[in-house]
């Protein structure tokens, strides 16, 4: 074999070496360092950063600057309508009534159950006892329960009248004062006898009087827990 023939041999048994390895030595250098480099040019603790901060324009302020909240919701929001007040808190009304337009009233009121409370604002026990009138007004009204009271207090009183009923939220209950105020006629007229205030009336679904609670002539006082069964009963 010649010596040109070996040097040809040489050659292509280079040339079969290179590639089987793969990518040259040469380019496996380059690109170790162009990774080397890239890792360098990266600041400790980069991988943690959101994505806005490592991007290009991370430097540009104007870029990044946070969008407003848009306010188009409060601009399409509907005014609220204004809710009706609760009954507690409903305007007082007080109209005086004699035993006719009484009678009238209990008459309409045929088909409920109807409490009513004769109290005043001179008499101690009416005012300790009516917030338990409040209260049954409150407790039973879904169940059909309608609950009236008739101060027997003078027309001068009147308003002091009014201001004891907002006071108490007796917004609920049908309010009127006896015309004849706190006379001996207003005590007849409605057969609450001696004994006085405060007195009740139970009346049934029928119209009829069912039961009257008053403080007998020892001094006993209503039992509020025997009128209220009484209530649930016809209820």
């Amino acid at each position: 074999m010649t010596r040109d023939q070996l040097m040809l041999l040489s050659i292509l048994f280079l040339l079969i070496l290179m590639q089987g390895c793969g990518e040259s030595p040469q380019t496996e250098e380059l690109s170790n360092v162009d990774e080397s480099v890239s890792a360098d040019q990266s600041p400790e603790g980069q991988d943690d950063l959101p994505e806005w901060a490592t991007s290009e324009n991370a430097g540009d302020t104007e870029e990044i600057e946070p969008s407003k909240p848009s306010m188009e919701w409060a601009k399409e929001q509907p005014e609220k309508e204004e809710q009706p007040s609760d009954s507690s808190e409903q305007k007082i009304t007080l109209k005086s009534i004699d035993k006719s337009e009484y009678d009238k009233i209990i008459k309409q009121l045929k088909g409920q159950v109807v409490l009513v409370d004769f109290w005043a604002t001179w008499c101690i026990p009416c005012r300790k006892s009516f917030p338990h009138t409040v209260e049954l007004s409150e407790k039973y009204a879904e169940q059909g329960l309608v609950v009236v009271s008739v101060a027997c207090d003078d027309p001068d009183a009147e308003e002091q009248v009014k201001k004891f009923l907002t006071d108490k939220q007796a917004g609920r209950m049908m309010n009127y004062r006896a015309s004849s105020g706190a006379e001996e006629e207003t005590f007849s007229t409605y057969q609450i006898g001696e004994t006085g205030l405060p007195h009740y009336k139970v009346y049934g679904k029928t119209g009829d009087l069912l039961k009257t609670f008053f403080i007998d002539e020892e001094g006993t006082p209503i039992d509020l827990q025997e009128l209220e069964e009484t209530l649930k009963s016809e209820l």
